[in-house]
């Protein structure tokens, strides 16, 4: 063999296991890509989830705030009327 084929065959092999690293690289970015997306969507539900709950709490919260008022008003009704 010569030195420039033995060159040439060299200079592919260097090629390919460059091709090879930049197809793994291209690959682990590509996985790393989805994982942060799978990732992104599980936070968004619970995210979601859990803005849901606050709502439902607020609400409950509102609720329980309101039927107080409505107690304490009838209460007041009830010794108004015992004073008179």
């Amino acid at each position: 063999m010569d030195a420039d084929k033995i060159f040439s065959q060299a200079s592919n092999f260097v090629d390919e296991i460059n091709a090879d690293e930049s197809t793994k690289k291209v690959t682990m970015i590509s996985n790393a890509e989805e994982e942060l997306n799978q990732i992104k969507e599980i936070i968004e539900k619970n995210y979601n989830e859990i803005k849901h709950d606050k709502d439902k709490i607020d609400k409950q919260k509102e609720n329980m705030e309101y039927f107080i008022k409505y107690i304490i008003a009838f209460e007041n009704k009830e010794k108004q009327q015992q004073q008179n």
